[in-house]
């Protein structure tokens, strides 16, 4: 079984959880004339070593390709940075860009800045610790909607400094339908504004897949990013097909699963979860 550590989780119940991107980066000073429309991070990988820089650019024409980081204790030095691209695709029923890009080697419990342009206002975020040696925090909530009572929820959260969030599903009742796109704009505006460490550092999100995610609310086409084309694109993990396991070091797994939704339970999914327990039974 997984070590035994503290762990100090606050659970809320979040109504909805958007942020406002206003006061964004410029573009970096090469080719881009545009500010990021929403910029929020996620994990893929470890994430102790790794982060996921996500942003959107307000569309094609002033695509905003690459992000550049450094330690933030090295970032008054221009050679510190580092320039890096992203992958890129439209989004559904809007003229908005979704980039992504994944920075990985970075060093545990680190302070890292990021930025969109030179001589611009930077953001932070921080690596996880390589071994557990004092509490985590960490708020879980789900089922969040466009209510204004969001916002406080959103500042409840962030006021208590957790490391990282996890929303379980049913992230804006998007119903895969462009023509709700209006609330995945909302969401995304409510929670850059309002889930800020109060160090300043962004706080990463971790998602879960809910019926609100998918076209036919259950299981209709099966894992394709047609039938959840902005839970697919919009976020790193667990993405495709729906479920995954993202490992803290030795001392913590956040195991995601789908409940019907892109996914039936028993079968493949079932299967992946026996051999997931398994290999992890010794750590």
């Amino acid at each position: 079984m997984l070590k035994k550590y503290r762990f100090a989780g606050v659970v809320l119940r979040f109504g909805m959880l958007f942020v406002s991107i206003t006061g964004m980066l410029p573009a970096l000073s090469m080719a881009w004339a545009a500010e990021p429309v929403a910029v929020y991070l996620t994990w893929r990988e470890d994430p102790t070593s790794t982060m996921v820089i996500h942003w959107h650019s307000p569309d094609a024409e002033n695509a905003i390709t690459a992000v550049a980081y450094a330690e933030a204790d090295a970032a008054a030095d221009a050679e510190a940075w580092v320039e890096i691209g992203a992958w890129s695709r439209s989004m559904l029923g809007s003229d908005r860009i979704i980039h992504k890009t994944e920075l990985g080697g970075l060093k545990p419990a680190t302070r890292y800045a990021f930025r969109f342009a030179e001589d611009a206002e930077q953001y932070f975020f921080e690596t996880m610790p390589a071994q557990l040696e004092e509490p985590i925090r960490f708020v879980v909530g789900g089922d969040s909607a466009p209510y204004p009572l969001m916002a406080d929820m959103c500042r409840e959260a962030a006021a208590r400094d957790p490391h990282f969030a996890v929303i379980g599903g049913d992230i804006a009742y998007g119903n895969a339908d462009p023509a709700l796109i209006a609330r995945w704009y909302a969401w995304f505006e409510w929670w850059h504004n309002n889930m800020i460490a109060p160090d300043g550092r962004l706080i990463p999100v971790v998602v879960g897949i809910g019926n609100h995610e998918v076209a036919e609310r259950y299981v209709d086409r099966g894992a394709t990013y047609a039938s959840a084309p902005y839970f697919t694109s919009l976020f790193a993990f667990p993405g495709l097909p729906g479920y995954g396991v993202l490992d803290f070091g030795d001392y913590l797994s956040l195991i995601l699963l789908d409940t019907g939704h892109l996914n039936e339970i028993p079968g493949q999914q079932t299967d992946w979860l026996e051999q997931v327990l398994v290999g992890r039974q010794n750590q």
